[in-house]
């Protein structure tokens, strides 16, 4: 069937994204976003609960994530963010999100007022950063582990228990269930 005149049709571009380029965008972003990471599959594994071998195969450029895991990884990767919005023609979104970074990295009178979620009964100065990195997926809902401490900060397992032990003591966390299923919470 062919096109009359008065029918409209969609602008074609030239430009066509393959999987294959895709992929090698994505493991580009992925490799620049997480090069400090000591263990970078294992930490992005962490924040999304995807398979290590998917991520892996991301992190290589042999196969592109689906759109699911697409929009799971712009939310915790730069990089991957900013190959969407210039793929799709958004580079404008991008700067305004450049110019407020920016302005929220350089501020020049801070907040004085402290947030509602600050816990009350110690101050980060008392926590070292795999505890602090706890509590904030604690807040989040998420339930993490000393063997996700010790994956994040490639410690010993038995290290990653003393830093949970230390904020049990000072009762800020807690571990609810049994033994074998259950998890730890904020107090």
């Amino acid at each position: 069937m062919s096109h009359s005149k008065k029918d409209r049709l969609f602008p074609q571009k030239t430009i066509r994204m393959t999987d294959a380029k895709l992929a090698q965008l994505i493991a580009a972003a992925l490799r620049h976003d997480y090069r400090d990471t000591p263990s970078p599959i294992k930490h992005i594994g962490l924040q999304t609960g995807v398979n290590l071998r998917a991520i892996k195969n991301w992190f290589q450029g042999r196969h592109a994530p689906s759109a699911t895991h697409l929009l799971v990884l712009a939310r915790i990767s730069p990089g991957v963010l900013r190959i969407i919005l210039e793929q799709t023609g958004k580079e404008e979104i991008l700067r305004v999100f450049e110019v407020l970074h920016r302005s929220n990295v350089v501020q020049r009178n801070p907040p004085t007022n402290v947030s509602i979620n600050v816990p009350i009964k110690s101050s980060a100065a008392n926590h070292n950063q795999r505890q602090i990195w706890f509590m904030k997926h604690l807040r989040r809902g998420q339930k993490v582990s000393a063997r996700h401490i010790s994956a994040y900060a490639g410690i010993s397992l038995k290290t990653a228990r003393r830093d949970i032990a230390a904020l049990i003591a000072q009762g800020i966390v807690r571990f609810i269930g049994a033994k074998k299923t259950g998890y730890y919470g904020l107090t």
